[in-house]
């Protein structure tokens, strides 16, 4: 594969055109191979194939190094391997949908809807570690552990199927759709943070005042990512 074996979105169909690309586009109804070597050819998805494939590496490495550090059987650390799960597997679901977007209409479809479910169960990671290390103690909302669980569970079930609607219907606004999806799944993980940040600023008590400024920064580039993504 080449860069002269890519198209101008003229030469395919519709459906695999993105907004404002023109040129770059890989040939569709590809095989398995082919998409693998398109991995390496400057295309206008490459990019978004090797962000998310490079962070599963350094993230595996990451967890290796501190395997020698760490007991990761200590039950203190579960909620951090739950979130290193969902990063990995977020991270690795999205590779593989833009590896094999061009493969068929269909793989694109079920790749892409892949992908989705990959941000879920990041989300799903995050839910366990807000709730297990940032949630404020004795506070009645979070009593019940599997009831604050479960019910992000569903939530977050319901934001992956009306993504993977949004490829079907509202095509207008379709990217609106889809980060609206998860702004309920990221607020709801965050709940624990929130109402821990709260009751420090109400009673003084349960600070995190050492990390108060990383979780600060979290949300203000995830709303300006937002932002963007939509408009």
């Amino acid at each position: 594969m080449t860069k002269d074996s890519l198209l101008h979105r003229d030469a395919i169909s519709r459906v695999f055109w993105e907004p404002y690309i023109i040129t770059g586009y890989r040939k569709t109804n590809t095989s398995f191979w082919e998409c693998v070597k398109y991995t390496c050819v400057m295309h206008n998805d490459v990019g978004n194939f090797w962000s998310h494939f490079i962070p599963v590496i350094l993230w595996l490495i990451w967890l290796w190094r501190l395997s020698d550090s760490l007991d990761f059987s200590d039950p203190f650390w579960y909620p951090l391997v739950c979130i290193w799960i969902g990063g990995c597997s977020y991270a690795l679901c999205s590779s593989i949908a833009h590896a094999l977007a061009c493969k068929s209409l269909e793989t694109r479809q079920i790749a892409c809807m892949i992908d989705y479910q990959g941000i879920t169960m990041y989300g799903i990671g995050g839910c366990v570690a807000y709730y297990f290390y940032e949630r404020p103690l004795d506070n009645v909302l979070f009593q019940y552990k599997w009831t604050f669980i479960i019910a992000y569970v569903v939530i977050c079930c319901i934001a992956t199927l009306q993504c993977s609607l949004s490829r079907f219907f509202w095509e207008r606004q379709r990217y609106l759709m889809r980060a609206g999806s998860y702004v309920l799944p990221y607020n709801a993980a965050l709940m624990p943070f929130f109402l821990r940040m709260f009751t420090c600023i109400w009673t003084g008590e349960q600070c995190i005042a050492e990390t108060l400024p990383y979780h600060l920064m979290l949300n203000l580039f995830t709303y300006l990512a937002i932002f963007f993504f939509c408009f």
